[in-house]
């Protein structure tokens, strides 16, 4: 099980001011404005040389605006083979809906719902019984996914980049997934653990909300006690680069899935699986997402990679997607192009979308 092992007996808790230290020092805290700020440049450039203000809309003809904004997880899972992804079962949240339970009881607990369309796990929440899936339900003002919870031990996110005209797409990096985690000494509760390391801290306004564990309880010595289903940074899960595990075994079998999805050129796989080597070789594992051109590099929050490393792996990424762009523009490739304004309007009810699905996590 990997998980991200936080909490020592005899360690200082962090109080406001070595919180803000450790954040300020440390450039995975910084909000996405500033981190993205250097790569703005390189953006007005292209936007200037290319003439093409929307051009990263244009990168994966085959998902509505390229999975930037406004794009349906269940349009995606359904291009993808059975056999990869959850059960999943759409519920369409108009006033009158009413939640499947039938085909939810097939699914069985527990299980993971989360919005159609969002970023960064916005909405997502593990449910255990009937009871907190209606109360879901009664708060939802958008359509959501409810799928059987993965609970294989590892995740990762891999981005895959392929040219128009290739046949074959290459992997341009690995991000393994730590998940959230404590060890107990035999003294402390777990939220006593959690207190004394800044990444517990971070989280622990949102643990407490959520109650995923009985934060009184003090466990055993050695015992290891997750504190997250899920693996999102957001959320305290530690990223680490696994790019040094690309293989051609494994890019085949990413390429094999890729191709199923249908003229999709760029983008993150997020993936839960059993083992690395059964992974590379396409057995026991399932795509719990799909990201478009709105994907992060993210092996780059590796704490090892200075800001500098970051920036240069988000410039060379959104390179790659300018490159594709242009030569599906080249090719003349039926792409339904968006004008600015259209692209505002559709930003826009992306935006309104979000604010709806905040009221779940609030």
């Amino acid at each position: 099980m990997n998980l991200a092992v936080i909490g020592q007996s005899g360690l200082p808790c962090y109080n406001v001011m070595r919180l803000f230290v450790h954040k300020l020092t440390h450039w995975e805290y910084w909000p996405a404005w500033l981190i993205y700020f250097p790569v703005a440049f390189a953006w007005v450039y292209w936007i200037i040389r290319w003439r093409r203000p929307t051009f990263f809309l244009e990168v994966n003809p085959g998902i509505k605006n390229s999975g930037f904004c406004n794009v349906s997880k269940m349009e995606i899972h359904r291009r993808l083979p059975y056999s990869v992804y959850p059960e999943t079962v759409f519920v369409n949240c108009d006033e009158y809906s009413a939640m499947p339970e039938n085909e939810v009881a097939a699914l069985g607990f527990p299980l993971i719902a989360k919005p159609d369309f969002g970023v960064r796990s916005m909405g997502v929440k593990l449910i255990h019984n009937m009871n907190e899936l209606h109360a879901y339900h009664r708060r939802a003002s958008f359509n959501y996914l409810i799928q059987e919870y993965i609970d294989l031990p590892c995740e990762a996110g891999v981005f895959f980049v392929r040219m128009p005209g290739e046949r074959k797409g290459v992997i341009t990096g690995i991000t393994g997934k730590t998940f959230f985690a404590v060890v107990g000494d035999g003294v402390s509760t777990i939220e006593q653990l959690m207190r004394q390391t800044p990444r517990g801290v971070l989280q622990w306004t949102w643990l407490r909300r959520e109650k995923l564990s009985d934060y009184g309880r003090i466990p055993k010595l050695n015992e290891t006690v997750r504190l997250m289903p899920f693996g999102n940074h957001c959320r305290g899960t530690l990223f680490t680069d696994e790019s040094h595990r690309i293989n051609e075994q494994l890019t085949a079998t990413i390429n094999r899935i890729c191709h199923c999805i249908g003229e999709f050129y760029y983008g993150r796989l997020d993936i839960r699986f059993n083992t690395w080597n059964e992974f590379a070789a396409g057995l026991n594992f399932r795509i719990v997402e799909v990201n478009g051109a709105l994907s992060e590099p993210t092996h780059c929050y590796d704490p090892k990679h200075s800001y500098g490393f970051a920036v240069r792996e988000f410039i060379r990424h959104h390179r790659y997607m300018c490159r594709i762009s242009n030569e599906l523009y080249r090719r003349g490739a039926s792409v339904d192009r968006l004008d600015f304004r259209m692209f505002l309007r559709e930003l826009d009810s992306h935006r309104k979308a979000l604010a709806r699905i905040r009221t779940v996590n609030s």
